[in-house]
């Protein structure tokens, strides 16, 4: 799905799903779109990337009709206008716990007069200053396609949810389910980590955005049902190898 068709899907009510990488490859994420995933969440919190291969991932996705996510170690002004000046289609903003980082995270992706963000004509996402449609109009495209979701992963965070989803400018709050394990002491996919989740979609749904978690395969109708807009898959991408490796080796 191309990212200006993103944003306009979920407002119709559609879901979108996604997927993240066991690996930085512009050459997987292609392959990913072509399978028929609908967007692809670019790591820049926990692998390292140079400029290079992440704008090549970005045109890759592209080419394969998905649109990329950042999810972003640092809110900074200075990260921000990067991902977004390569083309990216949102930002994930890891760890946010309180509206005023959202309203940071706004202020330095959008456009005046809805935030601060610079422009140039010299930016892949504004076609090297060769689109004819007029920067004013190309500035406001850009700052209606831009998906900003902050990514809730903590006590704190679910204690802020409600502030957080409510900020003008917050398009989906991803609730993960990773790390909120992590924050509350427990295991991964026990009872106290799922009420917690379910207790925030439904936060998220009554301040009117969209609701991302991720998700098995055979829990997406469940998450969807509940108000779930767009699931990112939960794959073991290295269980097929080593279940063959274990099975040769029986």
């Amino acid at each position: 799905m191309h990212r200006k068709e993103f944003k306009k899907s979920l407002k119709e009510g559609k879901h979108v799903f996604g997927t993240n990488l066991p690996v930085q490859s512009a050459d997987l994420i292609e392959r990913i779109g072509y399978i028929g995933y609908d967007w692809v969440m670019i790591d820049d919190e926990h692998v390292f990337n140079n400029d290079e291969t992440m704008a090549n991932m970005i045109r890759a996705a592209e080419v394969a009709n998905m649109t990329p996510l950042i999810r972003l170690r640092d809110p900074s002004p200075s990260w921000c206008y990067q991902f977004l000046d390569m083309g990216v289609g949102g930002i994930i903003l890891s760890h946010t716990e309180s509206a005023e980082e959202v309203l940071g995270l706004i202020d330095a992706c959008k456009f005046p007069p809805e935030g601060h963000r610079g422009a140039t004509n010299k930016a892949r996402a504004m076609k090297f200053g060769l689109d004819y449609i007029g920067q004013d109009k190309r500035l406001a495209d850009l700052n209606e396609e831009t998906f900003l979701m902050p990514l809730v992963e903590t006590l704190a965070g679910i204690e802020q949810l409600e502030a957080i989803a409510g900020v003008d400018g917050v398009d989906g709050v991803f609730i993960g389910p990773g790390d909120l394990a992590l924050d509350m002491g427990v295991p991964f996919g026990s009872d106290e980590v799922l009420e917690k989740v379910d207790q925030a979609i439904a936060t998220v749904v009554k301040a009117g955005k969209f609701p991302c978690t991720i998700s098995s395969g055979s829990m997406a109708k469940s998450y969807i049902g509940k108000g779930v807009s767009l699931v990112l898959a939960m794959i073991n991408y290295d269980a097929p190898i080593v279940n063959w490796l274990q099975e040769a080796k029986a």
